[in-house]
Order: C-alpha cells, then sequence, then structure tokens
C-alpha cells in the first residue's frame, strides 16, 4: 500500500528537524516529489500549506525548497 503525502511527512520528522540545512532540504525534496506524483485531496493541502508556511521560518537555504512545495500546491487547484 502506497503512503499518503502526511504520512510522508510524518515519517521524516527526524530528518525535518535535523540540525544541518542539507538534511531538512533533502527530506523537503522527497516530500515535494511526493506532492507532485500523487493526488492531494483538500486536507492535506490544508495542512500542507501550513507546513511549507512554517518552513519559511527556517534558514534562508530551506526557503526554495518550501516554495518549491508551495508551488505544487498552487498548481494542484
Amino acid at each position: 500500500m502506497s503512503q499518503s503525502v502526511l504520512e510522508i511527512v510524518e515519517g521524516n520528522r527526524a530528518e525535518l528537524t535535523n540540525k544541518e540545512p542539507a538534511t531538512r532540504i533533502k527530506a523537503l525534496n522527497k516530500i515535494n516529489a511526493c506532492i507532485k506524483e500523487n493526488a492531494l485531496n483538500v486536507r492535506e493541502v490544508a495542512v500542507l500549506t501550513e507546513f511549507y508556511r512554517e518552513r519559511l521560518k527556517d534558514t534562508w537555504e530551506v526557503h526554495g525548497a518550501a516554495m518549491e512545495g508551495m508551488l505544487y500546491l498552487v498548481q494542484w487547484g
């Protein structure tokens, strides 16, 4: 059975909270790839919108990956 996007986010919690920006970016890129390849429901879009908004509070190196994820969400609708 395939994982939902939210399960993938939860499964990458350790990487998303890692001290190293490169590790957080790698986790975001995994999530972005999942978003790009899967249909999302309204709840997932709402949760991910808040998730990416919070990522913009992270260090500047992470912003590009966060903005890419936001772009996928905007294109979803």
